[in-house]
């Protein structure tokens, strides 16, 4: 099994060479639209090109789906129900953030086997630190092992994180857990809020998207669980790349994802 700082080594020399130097350094032709309201930029497509090359090298018998060259081909998201190690790859995670300067940002890998994510890694370029998880063997922020710890506090002093809608069930959903909740916050990076989460200073997220991409939730979830918390569908299933449909709630303990999924489960979907 190739090792976890092999892995992380490659995202660091990656961002370094592809991302970082175009940071706040984009042309607006560097800039383009895959779909109506999906930004890329050639950042992404060279941190992809870059990752598959390395990561397929650590790993010689492996398959790669890669975000950007699943919008090209999105046959290439069959690799994840086939026998063969998959990465999954996304170079720029919150390229919106990044493509106009902001942050946060983050590049993202995960290694599924037969179904199974066994390795996450969460690369921010920024602040240069690398959240990790193996599965059954806990989480990492660099060499700091993430456990979310209990804690007793009222959902009034809960922190959040999504994207309300503006209409119909997702909106009446919303509408009632931020009425609940002390604050929240927009999503504008999933990888950067799983490392929120499963550093403890984020007390849930939900992804709301009809479509859940793996690249954004693959290394994120296993991140979370790894280190005591939960990543499900609002129905009770437990995050996977079978997982393709929405929403998704992560949250930091047992008993903070139960109460937002009982608030979730209480509107039609």
């Amino acid at each position: 099994m190739v090792t976890s700082e092999r892995v992380a080594d490659l995202l660091r020399s990656v961002a370094a060479a592809e991302i970082m130097p175009r940071f706040r350094r984009l042309a607006h032709a560097d800039i383009s639209e895959k779909a109506p309201g999906d930004v890329v930029t050639i950042a992404d497509t060279a941190a992809e090109r870059e990752l598959t090359a390395g990561l397929r090298a650590l790993l010689p018998d492996s398959v790669v789906v890669g975000e950007e060259a699943a919008a090209a081909e999105p046959g290439i998201l069959d690799r994840l129900s086939g026998t063969a190690p998959v990465w999954v790859i996304d170079p720029i995670d919150g390229t919106r953030n990044f493509a106009a300067g902001r942050t946060p940002f983050v590049s993202m890998v995960a290694l599924v086997m037969t179904g199974r994510t066994v390795g996450g890694w969460i690369f921010d370029p920024v602040a240069t630190r690398t959240a990790s998880a193996r599965a059954g063997e806990g989480a990492l922020l660099d060499r700091t092992t993430l456990r979310l710890a209990a804690r007793e506090e009222p959902a009034t002093a809960w922190r959040g994180r999504f994207n309300p809608g503006n209409s119909g069930a997702r909106r009446r959903r919303s509408e009632a857990i931020r009425a609940r909740i002390g604050s929240h916050d927009l999503l504008t990076s999933s990888g950067a809020t799983y490392v929120e989460i499963a550093r403890g200073e984020l007390d849930f997220a939900i992804f709301q998207n009809r479509l859940l991409r793996p690249w954004d939730h693959l290394p994120g979830a296993l991140l979370v669980t790894e280190a005591g918390g939960v990543a499900r569908a609002p129905g009770g299933q437990d995050y996977s790349a079978a997982l393709a449909e929405g929403p998704l709630l992560v949250a930091r303990s047992e008993t903070v994802w139960q109460e937002i999924a009982a608030i979730m489960n209480s509107f039609d979907t």
